[in-house]
């Protein structure tokens, strides 16, 4: 595939069967907390201190009659705050990297892309996508393509904030529904990691700094496909499974409004289940645990949903999306950047940003700066290879 300035994204142009995308391997983990005195970098642990354990609140896959109180704890939220996640790019994948070279050099021929999972989930979505845009940054470091998300509306407020600046911004309503469900989420997280009826627990702030990170490697498409390093964030281990065969052994955590009509499972379907299954797909966790509240935050139930059952659900309640088109999408953008991006990291830096009107993926180079580099001069001194 020669290189374009644009790659078409709608549905039509990915039908067909789906490519093969092996079973991802872990190569390692670390956790992350929060960094005294410095909170727009978070402080990197080699362990596993911040895995946690799931604690279900009954034997079945559905569990009912439950109040889970989400709201608990909010006014001491501890949040990171959209400026440190967008400030820290890469930094703990290339910090695992530095400390696991020998690791990194038994699959070091295979890796043809470095990312975080996010990333992977926002491209298995976007053929989809009707709404939300996004934009990625990529270099090509060695012949292997760093891959980062950038935050393009954070700029856009900012240069607002500055032809504002006497005026002080009063959150709107769905401002302060947002972070509520954002909280809801996190809290949601800490309650089911913690022992049924443990009270203290559940008075204890949250805090999104602290994670436990699994390190994994996929290749999409194929003997030929793309090989893939990235960095996945696990919600909890579970205790049924075995803990030594990772990522088989992960839960993730949802929460979700609940169901109460055919129009609010379909919804349910297309804009949570299409994500949940992402996001879990891409890194092999096999288990989707989801909390149903309502508008006040309280759970009232729990379902586990087995992630590959998860396209079954949503066939059988208007088939709104597909997985093939998905992972078409997936390894055919990931083919395109690797032939794109070959310019040295040194000269130029790609920008790649999402246009959903258009259904086109729009692609810019930039000469490279120190404004611009989103790959640390601690990794560049140190890499492998170097």
């Amino acid at each position: 595939m020669a290189p374009s300035t644009s790659f078409p994204t709608g549905v039509s142009e990915y039908t067909g069967q789906a490519p093969h995308i092996t079973k991802p391997t872990e190569l390692g983990h670390f956790s992350l907390s929060r960094q005294p005195g410095n909170p727009m970098v978070r402080r990197y642990h080699p362990d596993q201190r911040a895995l946690l354990t799931l604690h279900r609140r009954g034997p079945d896959l559905v569990t009912e009659r439950l109040d889970i109180d989400l709201t608990q704890g909010m006014d001491a939220f501890i949040d990171r705050g959209q400026a440190q996640k967008d400030a820290e790019h890469l930094y703990p994948i290339l910090r695992w990297i530095l400390e696991n070279k020998r690791t990194f050099a038994q699959y070091r021929s295979k890796v043809n892309v470095i990312c975080w999972r996010g990333r992977l989930t926002d491209l298995l979505v976007t053929p989809y996508n009707r709404k939300d845009t996004w934009t990625l940054v990529a270099c090509n470091i060695d012949d292997i393509i760093y891959l980062s998300y950038v935050n393009e509306s954070d700029k856009e407020s900012k240069m607002d904030s500055t032809l504002e600046a006497t005026v002080e911004k009063v959150p709107s309503l769905e401002d302060k529904r947002q972070t509520s469900r954002m909280y809801w989420g996190f809290k949601f997280e800490q309650v089911m990691t913690s022992p049924p009826g443990d009270e203290t627990s559940l008075q204890k702030s949250v805090s999104n700094f602290e994670s436990f990170q699994s390190v994994l490697y996929t290749k999409v498409g194929g003997y030929r496909g793309t090989g893939v390093l990235f960095g996945a964030e696990m919600d909890c281990l579970d205790p049924k499974k075995v803990p030594t065969k990772p990522p088989d052994c992960y839960v993730e955590l949802k929460t979700c409004k609940g169901i109460e009509d055919e129009s609010g499972m379909r919804s349910f379907c297309y804009h949570k289940l299409m994500q949940y299954w992402a996001q879990s797909f891409v890194c092999g966790v096999p288990t989707i645990l989801v909390g149903f509240r309502l508008d006040n935050g309280h759970v009232l139930s729990t379902d586990e949903l087995p992630m590959s059952k998860v396209p079954l659900i949503a066939q059988a309640n208007g088939d709104a999306w597909k997985p093939a088109v998905c992972q078409n999408f997936l390894n055919s953008f990931l083919q395109f950047v690797t032939v794109l991006v070959t310019e040295s990291h040194e000269q130029t830096i790609y920008k790649l940003k999402l246009d959903v009107s258009q259904q086109r993926v729009v692609v810019t180079r930039e000469e490279a700066t120190a404004q611009n580099q989103f790959v640390p001069t601690w990794y560049l001194d140190q890499r492998p290879g170097y």
